[in-house]
C-alpha cells in the first residue's frame, strides 16, 4: 500500500499541468517587470527626477542599491513560487490524508475528479467498511408502473426478514425509524 501512495503521488495532476503552463509565461514576465522596474529607478534618480532623500530614509543608499532593492521587491511580490508548490503540496496532502484513513487515491487526476461525484454506492457485503451500513438517505422515484411508498416499504420489509446480508439488517432499522418518508 505504500508504494501504490508513492506512486499515486509522484503522478502529476492536470491542475499542476496548468500551473506549470502559467509559471512558464509567468517567471519570465516577473523578471522583466523587476529588470525594468531596476532599470526605471536608477534612471530617475540618476537624472535627477526623483531626489533619494524624497524616497528613503536611509542615509546609506546610493541609487544603485536602492534601485537593486526596488527591484528585489518586486521579484518577492510577485513571484510565482507559491503557484508552483499550491498544486503539488495540495496532491500530497489530499493523498496523504486519504491513505491515513484507509483511502487509497491513486493520484492528482483521481483527486481532482472527485469533485464531479454525485453518488457512491458501494460495499454491499461489508468487506471494506464494519460491515454495518445504515441508511442515511432514501429517494422513492415514482415513475409509471413502480410500486408506490407503501409498496416500497413492504418490500424492503420482506428483503429485511428473507436476508442475512449487512444491508438487510439495515432495512429493518430504516422501517422502525421512518426515514422512508424523505
Amino acid at each position: 500500500i505504500v508504494g501504490l501512495v508513492e506512486a499515486a503521488q509522484s503522478q502529476r495532476a492536470p491542475v499542476q499541468e496548468l500551473a506549470d503552463k502559467v509559471s512558464s509565461v509567468f517567471v519570465p514576465a516577473v523578471l522583466l517587470m523587476s529588470l525594468a522596474t531596476f532599470v526605471l529607478w536608477l534612471v530617475l534618480l540618476s537624472c535627477g527626477i526623483v531626489q533619494l532623500d524624497e524616497v528613503s530614509d536611509s542615509e546609506r543608499h546610493n541609487n544603485f542599491t536602492f534601485s537593486l532593492m526596488m527591484a528585489i521587491s518586486v521579484l518577492v511580490v510577485a513571484c510565482p513560487c507559491a503557484l508552483g508548490l499550491a498544486a503539488p503540496t495540495a496532491v500530497m496532502v489530499g493523498t496523504g490524508v486519504g491513505a491515513s484513513q484507509g483511502v487509497l487515491i491513486k493520484g492528482g487526476h483521481a483527486l481532482e475528479a472527485a469533485h464531479q461525484i454525485e453518488a457512491v454506492v458501494l460495499d454491499k457485503t461489508g468487506t471494506i467498511t464494519e460491515g454495518k451500513p445504515r441508511v442515511t438517505d432514501v429517494e422513492v422515484l415514482c415513475g409509471e408502473g413502480e410500486v408506490p411508498l407503501q409498496g416500497a416499504r413492504q418490500h424492503l420489509a420482506d428483503v429485511g426478514v428473507s436476508t442475512s446480508g449487512p444491508l438487510a439488517t439495515s432495512l429493518p432499522l430504516l422501517l422502525l425509524a421512518g426515514s422512508a418518508e424523505r
